[in-house]
């Protein structure tokens, strides 16, 4: 790889990132400051564990386990069995990175979520795997979702309900939309997965919260995707 097309990768990584980095500042804050407040953890307990989880589903599940006088393996699993889905994202996005050494898909893999996933079909279906790219986008949400929690844990003060309200479903149809609008399919095969994902993401939204909604978009995209490069379609 030249250097022009690196910072290439590099910029547009910052560019895709910096939304991600917005929304997951909000996110996290209200988890940080509901695991201080609420669930009365020690704030640096709640920031260092958005460090090392970067999955607020799977730690606020964590959290509330633990909370509640839960054993850490049982909380473990817990997070272990909702981040099952960034399997198959991970399984999706293999293909792209064939090749490359293993520290690299080491790193990687750690910002393997919602956010940087929709940024890579989005991307990837035009100009194939770019790990660098990729990286530079993760991290940059990854950023994001620790300083939010951090801000949360440590000033004790939450964000205002509307904020929270409107970030809650604004940023799982920003992922849904990054999604499907990179995906390369035929107008029926198109119009079913966007019917399919809306459908399935406001049903959920409205039965299990936003939460619940946040997950269920890019896992749809992300099976559908692994059944197209079987052949199956």
């Amino acid at each position: 790889m030249d250097a022009q097309s690196a910072w290439v990768q590099i910029r547009d990584g910052v560019l895709d990132g910096a939304p991600l980095a917005v929304s997951y500042f909000i996110l996290a804050w209200s988890l940080g400051h509901y695991g201080v407040a609420v669930l009365g953890f020690d704030p640096g307990y709640v920031s260092l564990q958005s460090v090392l989880m970067f999955s607020a589903q799977a730690q606020l599940a964590a959290l509330k386990t633990l909370s509640a006088g839960g054993n850490v393996m049982l909380a473990v699993l817990l997070a272990l069995f909702i981040n099952a889905r960034f399997m198959l994202m991970a399984a999706s996005l293999a293909p792209h990175f064939r090749g490359h050494p293993l520290p690299v898909l080491a790193v990687l893999s750690h910002v393997v979520g919602n956010g940087p996933f929709a940024t890579a079909v989005r991307r990837f279906s035009v100009t194939g795997g770019q790990p660098l790219f990729f990286g530079t986008a993760g991290f940059v949400g990854y950023a994001g979702y620790c300083l939010g929690a951090c801000a949360g844990a440590f000033l004790g003060t939450g964000l205002p309900e509307s904020i929270e309200r409107a970030a809650s479903f604004a940023l799982p149809a920003f992922l849904i939309t990054m999604i499907v609008s990179g995906i390369r399919a035929g107008g029926r095969s198109m119009a079913l997965l966007a019917v399919a994902t809306a459908a399935a993401t406001l049903a959920t939204a409205r039965i299990a919260g936003a939460d619940a909604a946040l997950m269920a978009g890019p896992m749809i995209a992300a099976t559908w995707i692994i059944w197209r490069s079987h052949g199956r379609t």
